[in-house]
């Protein structure tokens, strides 16, 4: 029988990025008194923590989860606290920073607010040495008497001083290589999540975890941030070009002939003001994906102004023509639904869609959904008319559109 704490992730299709980052940081901090474990969320989690119960006497659990995945995460809390009722649950991620007290109403112990990496980690240390974590920074929990505790704001934390993924068991991750939003734009949970200052891990750290991802004989590599090509830059709203050239042509020396580098593709996007001629052709010569994600949201003028885009509807259009001078493929964020959005808004969209199209775009649809931390959590989406719909739909089936665009409008705008 181990007499470590075993800390178990329960692993989604949806949260794999988060655990490997998470999993990383136990195993490189906190291995001398914490065992990390997955359990699939797919099986029996229950079960599955039930049978680790065996080997450590201490079990404690874990799931990071965003807003759009609250119901089904709130149910596997209960599915567990219910299966297995002294089970310490802990929550994170997007959704549990943003509304930590819904997230222990729904049955968790414990909420980690913000970056998980330290704070999980002096956690796991103080549920090992007794379950005395009132002095954690970045926790919330219930108290004995009712209410909420909240233990501290952490500060943020040096990327190049924790891993960008496990490796642990040949589980491996993306590459975070920013984290900070300086825009704020009212949807978005990154700024609210990892604050306003971009940090950047530094290319020789990249580096280091390409060489591991190659070693592992692993050919294809994806990197994490709000923006591909606000990296380097010092306040994230003024692009370092010659700081991604940099990166680009480091990563691709360590990656050697066999690596393949997707850059402002699949799972980042790229703002549209920071296209140019010169950064499409940085783009160009070191990336090997032939299509790039345009974070576009609205073709009108008064909503991007209304979230806080920073751009304007002339860069989303230069933007794309640029790319598609280039030879790549252009899919643009298109977001439907906001709050106060007007018909005559959604109309003006739809027209800068059509226009896309016809340069050569492809358009990817979303509805609106309010996230936990924004400061649009509690507002409703714009209600999105049938004849709206209807154009959606035309595009959709022409091959123009993609996404869950059908089965989230109906929801969540309702008509």
């Amino acid at each position: 029988m181990d007499k470590k704490l075993c800390f178990a992730f329960c692993r989604t299709k949806y949260n794999r990025n988060s655990i490997e980052i998470l999993k990383g940081a136990v195993e490189s901090r906190a291995a001398a008194f914490a065992s990390a474990c997955i359990v699939e969320d797919g099986a029996d989690a229950a079960g599955q923590l039930r049978q680790l119960m065996v080997k450590y006497p201490k079990t404690a659990c874990g799931l990071s989860f965003t807003s759009a995945r609250k119901e089904e995460s709130f149910a596997l809390i209960g599915a567990i606290k219910k299966s297995l009722p002294g089970m310490i649950v802990v929550a994170g991620g997007p959704h549990a920073s943003g509304d930590p007290g819904g997230v222990l109403e729904a049955g968790a112990d414990i909420v980690v607010i913000g970056e998980g990496e330290e704070t999980l980690c002096e956690l796991l240390a103080a549920l090992a040495d007794g379950g005395e974590y009132a002095k954690v920074k970045g926790l919330a929990y219930l108290a004995r008497q009712g209410g909420i505790v909240y233990t501290g704001k952490r500060k943020p934390l040096e990327l190049d001083s924790w891993p960008a993924f496990s490796g642990g068991n040949d589980t491996f991750g993306y590459i975070e290589i920013t984290r900070g939003c300086p825009w704020r734009c009212r949807f978005c949970q990154a700024s609210y999540l990892f604050g306003s200052q971009v940090r950047h891990r530094s290319c020789r750290v990249i580096c280091e975890q390409v060489k591991k991802l190659m070693g592992a004989d692993l050919t294809d590599l994806r990197f994490i941030t709000p923006n591909s090509l606000a990296y380097g830059s010092g306040d994230g709203k003024i692009i370092n070009l010659k700081a991604v050239e940099n990166l680009l042509a480091s990563v691709k020396k360590s990656a050697g002939p066999k690596g393949r580098i997707f850059f402002g593709s699949f799972p980042s996007e790229i703002r549209p003001d920071f296209v140019s001629a010169d950064s499409v052709g940085v783009l160009k010569e070191y990336a090997d994906n032939d299509n790039l994600i345009i974070g576009a949201q609205s073709g009108s003028a008064r909503i991007l102004k209304e979230i806080g885009r920073g751009h304007g509807v002339k860069d989303i259009y230069r933007s794309v023509e640029l790319l598609r001078k280039a030879g790549f493929k252009a899919y643009v964020d298109v977001i439907f639904g906001f709050p106060r959005e007007t018909e005559a808004d959604m109309l003006e969209t739809l027209v800068m869609m059509k226009d896309l199209v016809q340069m050569g775009a492809r358009i990817h649809g979303h509805a609106f959904t309010p996230l936990a931390g924004t400061p649009y959590y509690k507002s409703q989406p714009a209600p999105v008319s049938k004849a709206i719909l209807a154009e959606i739909g035309r595009l959709a089936a022409g091959g123009k559109l993609y996404g869950a665009w059908n089965a989230d409008l109906k929801r969540k705008c309702p008509k």
